[in-house]
C-alpha cells in the first residue's frame, strides 16, 4: 500500500512541512454530507471481497463520522471497488479520487489481481496480503484521509504480507472525525451510536 501519484502529492508535501502534534493527514478534499455509497464490481476477482468490504465500512462508520456509508454490493458507486493491474509503486491496491472543487465526486479502488490475496486469521500467515485490512486502508484515502506517521494506525502506508491491521487507532479516529465532525448534541457533547475499538 505504497502512495499513488494519484493523492495529489501526498508524499511531497510531507517531506517540506513540519510534522504535526498528531500523525494524521488529510487530502484536503472530502464527500458532501449525507450518504456515501460503496459499490463492487467482482469482474477479475481471485477472491470473494464482500465481507472484506462490509467489514471495512462498519470499521470506518464505528468513528461516527458524520457520513453515513452505504453498501451498494455489485453495482458501481460513489466509490466502486474493482480488481486490475495497478502500478509497480502501488503494490496491493490503488486508490484514485475525483474531485470538483472542494467534494469528491467519484472514487475507484483498484485491487491488484497479482497479490496473494486472504483473509489473515488470528495466526500469522506468510505470504498473504490481508483483504480486509487493504480495503480499510484504502477506503480511509477514498474517504478523504492521507497516511498517518503512527505505524499503529491503518492509514500507515505499508503493511507487511502477513500481517493484519484492522483496528482504528485514536489517530485514524481523529482524521476521519477532522473531516466529518460528529454533529454535537443540544449539550456539547459528541453524538455517538458506537464505541469504536481503538488499538493503543
Amino acid at each position: 500500500m505504497r502512495p499513488s501519484p494519484l493523492l495529489f502529492g501526498l508524499a511531497a508535501a510531507l517531506a517540506a512541512s513540519p510534522a504535526p502534534a498528531h500523525g494524521y493527514t488529510l487530502e484536503g478534499t472530502s464527500w458532501p454530507g449525507g450518504t456515501l455509497t460503496v459499490g463492487y464490481d467482482p469482474q477479475h476477482a481471485p477472491i470473494d471481497a464482500n465481507a472484506a468490504i462490509m467489514l471495512a465500512i462498519a470499521t470506518w462508520q464505528a468513528a461516527d463520522p458524520a457520513l453515513h456509508i452505504a453498501y451498494l454490493g455489485n453495482r458501481p458507486g460513489d466509490v466502486t471497488i474493482d480488481w486490475g493491474a495497478v502500478p509497480a509503486q502501488a503494490d496491493a491496491a490503488v486508490t484514485h479520487l475525483y474531485p470538483v472543487g472542494p467534494v469528491f465526486v467519484s472514487a475507484t479502488i483498484t485491487l491488484n489481481t497479482a497479490m496473494p490475496w486472504g483473509y489473515q486469521t488470528a495466526s500469522y500467515e506468510a505470504g498473504v496480503a490481508d483483504l480486509p485490512s487493504t480495503l480499510i486502508h484504502e477506503l480511509g484515502h477514498a474517504l478523504g484521509l492521507g497516511h498517518s506517521t503512527d505505524p499503529l494506525a491503518v492509514m500507515f502506508p505499508s503493511l507487511a504480507l502477513g500481517d493484519r491491521r484492522r483496528t482504528l487507532t485514536v489517530d485514524d479516529i481523529a482524521a476521519i472525525r477532522a473531516v466529518y465532525p460528529p454533529k454535537p448534541l443540544a449539550d456539547g457533547l459528541l453524538f455517538a451510536t458506537h464505541t469504536p475499538e481503538v488499538a493503543r
